[in-house]
């Protein structure tokens, strides 16, 4: 158990769970198990010199780009096995000639599918913006010298220089630090 204190004023305990995290995923890894995984110098960063080696190892620092139509983007997660079965029920309440029934099923099948249809805009609105992020210039340590590179030119292992205002288009850690503040939106 540990205590975390936020400005100074409001104190939560939290109850660590006390199973190991796996040891392969880079963010349960110490720094230095980091550092001897990727080969990099902290201090100086990669050598100039191994960095195609790496986009070969590891690819570039970019989303995939899935090309969907808008049928498979939009309509046709709304096409799920519970919104097939309401749709054969409201087939059958108007053979039976419940009106009242047939109303409810088919106001729950649109209900259902605006709602489905509106979470998949908001998905694809959230990865186009991280696009855009990882479109833009990071400045990273290569052979003790400050390079800015497309953010898509990041390779795991290297040493990212922040500065007040950077945006972050690829996951990392924190080798130093001085006055962080992190704004997540």
């Amino acid at each position: 158990m540990f205590k975390a204190v936020f400005d100074n004023k409001l104190e939560i305990d939290i109850e660590m769970n006390q199973t190991q995290p796996p040891s392969d995923i880079a963010y349960f890894q110490s720094i230095d198990d980091l550092v001897i995984q990727f080969q990099t110098d902290s201090n100086e960063g990669f050598k100039t010199s191994e960095i195609e080696n790496k986009y070969l190892k590891y690819g570039y620092n970019e989303l995939p780009k899935i090309r969907k139509s808008i049928w498979k983007i939009y309509l046709a997660p709304i096409f799920n096995f519970l919104i097939i079965i309401l749709i054969i029920s409201g087939a059958i309440v108007i053979i039976l000639g419940d009106r009242t029934s047939t109303i409810i099923t088919f106001a729950v099948v649109i209900i259902n599918s605006i709602t489905v249809i509106s979470q998949q805009y908001r998905a694809q609105k959230a990865l186009d913006a991280l696009r855009k992020i990882a479109a833009l210039k990071t400045i990273v340590l290569r052979d003790g010298i400050q390079f800015e590179i497309p953010t898509r030119e990041l390779v795991p292992g290297d040493i990212i220089l922040l500065e007040q205002g950077d945006k972050i288009g690829a996951d990392a850690r924190i080798l130093e630090l001085t006055n962080l503040t992190i704004d997540e939106a």
